[in-house]
């Protein structure tokens, strides 16, 4: 069984409003999180959620309003990976790998794609060639879009490295309607 994941790292917004913008609040005694964000050393913010579907195009917009936002949706049991960008609220580009249902070497890409990228997609190339000349099952191109994100952001869930305070999230809770009513919580 492998990985499923979103997440979204954010540049140029506070840890505090990326938290308000999703209503999202700490929550450092859940046992069993759905969501959990870090602030990495070189200013990027992560939010990590075991949920494919995690980084929709509504948030990236949003947190990506002041800045910029990277997300990777991934799930390793399927080989499916993808990686997107934006900044100032509109997508810049978007890179896409599906090893399960199409093939091994598929990657569809949109937007103005990093320039970073060509150089990692030939690495992952030169990879699978050496692979499959060795009659070696194995999805090198997989790795592609997080080797991206990587580069860009600084972050990388399966990668080795010092590791980060993760602090895991709740969903914050709307007031009754009588605490509403009266400005309180009743």
């Amino acid at each position: 069984m492998g990985l499923v994941a979103g997440w979204i790292a954010v540049r140029g917004m506070e840890r505090d409003r990326i938290l308000d913008a999703l209503r999202f609040v700490e929550a450092p005694g859940a046992t069993k999180p759905k969501a959990s964000i870090c602030d990495l050393p070189n200013g990027w913010s992560v939010l990590f959620a075991t949920d494919f579907n995690f980084p929709t195009p509504e948030r990236m917009a949003l947190l990506s309003a002041d800045g910029d936002a990277i997300a990777v949706s991934m799930e390793e049991h399927v080989m499916m990976v993808a990686v997107r960008g934006y900044r100032r609220g509109q997508a810049v580009f978007a890179i896409e790998h599906d090893g399960g249902s199409e093939d091994v070497r598929h990657i569809a890409t949109a937007g103005k794609v990093p320039v970073e990228w060509a150089a990692i997609l030939a690495d992952a190339n030169r990879k699978q060639d050496k692979a499959d000349q060795q009659d070696i099952e194995v999805d090198h191109l997989f790795d592609a879009p997080l080797a991206l994100a990587e580069a860009l952001c600084g972050y990388r869930p399966d990668a080795e490295g010092p590791d980060l305070k993760m602090t895991p999230l709740a969903k914050k809770r709307s007031p009754s309607l009588l605490g509403r009513l009266f400005g309180g919580r009743a």
